[in-house]
Formats: C-alpha cells, structure tokens, sequence
C-alpha cells in the first residue's frame, strides 16, 4: 500500500500484517506512528485499510488529512473517487 521509501520500515511491517489479515494489528500501527508524526503517505495507507474494512468516513478523512498535506498524494485521487462514489445517486433505484 505504502509506495515511497520515506517511512520503508514501517509500510514493510504494515504490509506484513495486511497480507496476513491483522487488520487490527496494522491500525494499531499505523494509529501510533501518525499520532507521532504525520505523514500523507501513512494517512493514505490507514484510508485504504479503512476502505476496506468498510469505515467509509474514517478513510475519507485519512484521504482529506494526507491531501493537507501533501495536495500531489494519491490521496487526492482516492478521495476524489470516495466522494463520487459517496455521491452516486441511482433514480432507477429509488424511483422504480
């Protein structure tokens, strides 16, 4: 998910955990070294994982917080489609 070398160590471990289905454990990290020290990079990998995980709010203010920062993070990308996709309104869905 990580796909710099700024914070190497870190996106290597997180990864680790992903592959292995610790989602929980790869929050935790990922929530301690952002605590620290904010990163885009990092607020863009837990948006992703949250995404997944189904914590649609959450990862659009990872995506947000990483677009802060950083406005040429891929997180502006991925926040751009959450909110499309967060906007999609179906009239044949709701209006048979």
């Amino acid at each position: 998910m990580c796909d710099n070398n700024n914070n190497a160590q870190i996106c290597a471990e997180v990864e680790k955990l992903i592959s292995n289905g610790q989602y929980d454990d790869a929050l935790r990290k990922l929530d301690a070294v952002i605590d620290i020290t904010p990163d885009a990079e990092l607020l863009y990998t837990r948006g992703r994982l949250l995404w997944k995980l189904g914590r649609k709010t959450e990862a659009m203010s990872d995506y947000a917080a990483a677009v802060d920062i950083d406005p040429s993070s891929p997180a502006a990308t991925a926040l751009q489609m959450t909110r499309d996709i967060m906007d999609f309104y179906n009239h044949d869905l709701y209006n048979p």
